[in-house]
């Protein structure tokens, strides 16, 4: 796979998974501006799926 297709595979990945995108960006900024809550340390577990599907 070339480095155009592999950007695009990760653009659609990304289109499907935007909903996941925004609760991994709100758990990064709550943690580095100490806003964590108990609520949104809950969102790790979106965090993970996320991660294990944007692996190649």
């Amino acid at each position: 796979m070339g480095e155009a297709e592999r950007h695009l595979e990760l653009n659609r990945k990304y289109l499907e998974e935007g909903e996941r995108l925004h609760i991994v960006n709100s758990l990064h900024t709550n943690f580095y501006e100490n806003w964590m809550t108990p609520e949104g340390a809950k969102g790790s577990e979106a965090v993970r799926e996320l991660i294990e599907k944007l692996r190649p």
